[in-house]
């Protein structure tokens, strides 16, 4: 299981290097068609997952909020004291149920201090870099959109789809 965690991080890691030396590299050189279409599909789908994403962390509270209320129900414990942070000590050794009720409280704990803040902040500032690329060959793009139909033609559908999730 490190391994593969090791790995993955490696992986990660590597990925964020090879995105700083994109900045540097889109600024100073004339992209290709294919490579504007393909950071033009990037940002549209950025804004998709961002949107994706905020909605499926509140989802997932939601969840485990209706799994650890409905458990709630099913004991027949008050806790006696609470902590100063405003949680309710709850063991299965001092109530004595079973281990699921624990996890599960304990998960909706945590689903409570959670942030999704950093994550979406770190996405949507992806998109925003993106949208610089596209932005500083945008002169470029338009050249090309005149001498190019086709081109236009999936601008224009790319620009649909992206008012339809709008970010900003």
């Amino acid at each position: 299981m490190w391994k593969e965690m090791l790995e993955w991080h490696s992986c990660q890691y590597q990925k964020v290097v090879e995105e700083k030396c994109l900045d540097v590299i889109t600024m100073n050189e004339n992209l290709k068609d294919t490579h504007l279409e393909v950071a033009m599909k990037l940002k549209l789908e950025l804004q998709n997952w961002i949107l994706s994403f905020s909605s499926w962390i509140e989802a997932q509270r939601g969840y485990v909020k209706a799994l650890n209320g409905w458990l709630h129900r099913c004991l027949l414990y008050e806790p006696e004291e609470i902590a100063a942070d405003g949680v309710s000590s709850f063991s299965s050794s001092e109530c004595g149920v079973p281990p699921v009720f624990v996890i599960l409280n304990q998960w909706s704990e945590v689903m409570d201090r959670l942030s999704e803040k950093e994550a979406a902040e770190a996405m949507h500032g992806f998109w925003k870099s993106i949208n610089q690329v596209l932005e500083h060959h945008n002169p470029t793009l338009q050249q090309r959109i005149i001498a190019d139909k086709e081109m236009e033609r999936k601008l224009k559908d790319l620009e649909k789809r992206s008012k339809r999730c709008k970010i900003e």
